[in-house]
């Protein structure tokens, strides 16, 4: 008896394999057709915050905006010419599910977003601006849609840029405030070194805050899947 139980183990182990193997090939083709899919829901979502940009705009122009709107239309714009190219990227090219590929494009587009959002957030009122933490969206998107590094990745862009808004107007007062109120309360507070800097920790713990909560659900998701293939090898190979 027990010089057959190598045997059959082995041939259970074969039996195991080619099964193990196209679940798991079957999985990452359904991750790639995800990251797709996903690519194409950004566009989109892009297009509508494109539509949010100009009617903001127009709204601050028509309550008494006593600012220019060129800069943030042409932050607009270009956001727009971007994002039309990526979506005739995506229609010209034949359909790829490589993995490796899709994630830099997600991870390309995110970063772009994150620029736009700082150019925009400059010229509307810098940290004052009530938009400013529309910095999370892009954040929490990135940590739902990539692995931990990736999302760490957006979240350090996003950091980075609010921060380069704070010390902007820590170090000159720009030419952004929208009701030319260069002496107001908010302009008072980023004066100092020490609200700036309080602004600044603020902001690190809400951004990696977030990516370190959304990861953590994703990542117990993933491995309650991973623990549920074995009972479902075993319950084919009984089939």
């Amino acid at each position: 008896m027990s010089a057959t139980s190598p045997s059959l183990l082995e041939a259970a182990a074969l039996d195991a394999r080619p099964g193990q193997a196209v679940h798991v090939d079957g999985r990452t083709r359904e991750q790639g057709r995800y990251l797709r899919d996903s690519i194409g829901w950004l566009v989109r979502l892009r297009w509508l915050a494109i539509l949010g940009i100009v009617l903001a705009l127009w709204i601050g122009d028509a309550i008494g905006w006593e600012r220019s709107i060129l800069h943030p239309l042409c932050v607009a714009a270009a956001l727009g010419v971007s994002n039309l190219a990526v979506w005739l990227l995506c229609r010209s090219r034949p359909p790829t599910l490589d993995m490796q590929t899709l994630m830099r494009q997600i991870v390309l587009q995110l970063c772009l977003d994150v620029a736009a959002l700082t150019l925009l957030v400059y010229w509307t009122g810098g940290v004052a601006n009530p938009f400013v933490v529309f910095f999370v969206f892009p954040v929490a998107t990135g940590a739902v849609m990539l692995p931990t590094r990736a999302a760490l990745l957006i979240g350090s862009t996003a950091f980075s840029m609010f921060a380069m808004l704070a010390l902007a107007e820590l170090s000159s007062t720009p030419p952004h405030r929208p009701y030319g109120d260069e002496g107001g309360s908010s302009a008072g507070l980023m004066d100092h070194p020490s609200y700036v800097v309080g602004l600044l920790m603020a902001a690190a713990m809400t951004l990696f805050g977030i990516v370190y909560f959304i990861r953590t659900v994703v990542t117990q998701h993933e491995h309650a899947e991973e623990r549920r293939l074995p009972h479902e090898l075993i319950a084919l190979s009984r089939e």
